[in-house]
């Protein structure tokens, strides 16, 4: 087999354009960790937009509601580099189930609290655990 002034091809004269691939598809956890990771995003963002609604539901003025955004942004800032060597050592997969376990198990006790007693301190202290789940 030379390769001066000639071509190389792969063994068996088989060429790479005879040889169509099929397209790569995502795996089905592919697509269930990013609806995740929207909804998670989406959850904890939107607040901002909806600060009269809020402010309202809770009986508080704006300011006292913008908190909400505010107690989050804390959070993540104090959160996100602790939970990251908290959770240096373990398999990516169970940091990422404890996280979302974490995530929805402290949300129910606190939405049906807002639901039964809306006021803001209930709503702040959400806010204030929930970028734990978030940022592992």
């Amino acid at each position: 087999m030379s390769t001066r002034g000639g071509v190389l091809h792969a063994r068996g004269d088989a060429r790479a354009e005879e040889h169509a691939r099929p397209p790569a598809r995502f795996p089905f956890v592919i697509h269930v960790l990013a609806l995740g990771t929207f909804l998670m995003g989406t959850t904890e963002f939107v607040v901002a937009g909806l600060l009269p609604q809020i402010a309202g539901d809770l009986r508080v003025s704006v300011a006292q509601a913008g908190l909400l955004t505010t107690v989050f942004a804390v959070g993540m800032i104090v959160g996100a580099p602790l939970m990251a060597m908290l959770t240096l050592r373990l398999p990516k997969r169970l940091t990422l189930m404890l996280s979302l376990a974490v995530r929805f198990a402290g949300r129910a006790p606190v939405i049906a609290a807002l639901t039964l007693i809306p006021t803001i301190a209930i709503a702040l202290s959400q806010r204030r655990h929930s970028p734990a789940a978030a940022i592992t």
